[in-house]
């Protein structure tokens, strides 16, 4: 197992696979590096592979720290330069999403090239009051809830929804090791969901940005995938795939790996 140290003492789980530029993954809320597994296997002939898993999920250390966005990114980006990686394609998923915008807007030092944001937590996940898109903020709350006080059951019972093709035993695999976080951590995590509003920095990441939903995704407001086609911003790019739910990854790694290796360009 290979390790590296952030933040002082807290060590970080990684995996590189591969040859060639460089892909870095951050999961979503609680998944581990295992969730990349297939979208990884398709990319290795000609990409460098990086996986991890963040503070407080699978192998990583779970320290009693904030869980914050900044927190969370702070560590992506010492993450990226402990390799000495440049020309990264930094993929994130769901709240992984929302940490891998953080890294590129306050935590990159030029090593980012391009940003893929899968089912991502941005611009909001909770509905602003001025937009109806995202979760409504009662509902949020009852998730608070519903995690403080059954984690086991909720994740678990995110097997049934969280994929959309994926058979029922790597989905329960993949959503059992989830319960490697400690509930009191995953609640601060979780919580940063309710205080995502990107919208009026989205232009500011200076690099090109890929954002895709599964059309069969159940957690990620798909009414995001228009608003952010009509925005039209600058080096932004939208996409769907027809097969997913919220794990296009595990759904759908061939297609996905295709999306990532044609925004990345061809192998250096």
């Amino acid at each position: 197992m290979a390790t590296m140290t952030v933040d002082g003492d807290v060590r970080l789980h990684y995996r590189l696979a591969g040859t060639g530029p460089a892909v870095v993954f951050h999961p979503g809320f609680a998944n581990t590096l295992d969730i990349w597994n297939w979208v990884v296997r398709e990319l290795v002939p000609d990409r460098t592979c990086v996986t991890f898993d963040p503070r407080g999920h699978g192998a990583s250390d779970k320290p009693d720290s904030t869980y914050t966005l900044d927190e969370l990114a702070a560590d992506t980006g010492a993450l990226l330069a402990h390799l000495d990686l440049a020309d990264v394609t930094l993929v994130g998923h769901s709240l992984g999403g929302a940490v891998a915008f953080q890294t590129a807007l306050k935590h990159d030092d030029g090593r980012i090239a391009r940003l893929a944001l899968l089912s991502p937590a941005i611009p909001t996940f909770v509905a602003a009051g001025d937009l109806g898109i995202g979760v409504p903020r009662e509902e949020f709350s009852a998730m608070r809830q519903g995690l403080g006080a059954g984690m086991a059951s909720m994740v678990l019972g995110m097997a049934e929804f969280f994929f959309h093709r994926t058979d029922d035993a790597t989905a329960r695999w993949l959503l059992e090791k989830c319960l490697e976080m400690p509930v009191h951590l995953a609640e601060r995590y979780f919580a940063q969901l309710g205080t995502i509003d990107f919208r009026p920095v989205l232009a500011d990441v200076g690099v090109p940005v890929l954002t895709a939903w599964g059309e069969h995704d159940r957690m990620a407001d798909l009414r995001w995938v228009e608003w952010l086609r009509a925005a039209n911003l600058p080096g932004w790019s939208v996409e769907t795939l027809a097969h997913s739910g919220h794990g296009m990854m595990v759904d759908e790694p061939e297609a996905l790996a295709a999306l990532l290796r044609d925004f990345g360009g061809s192998r250096s």
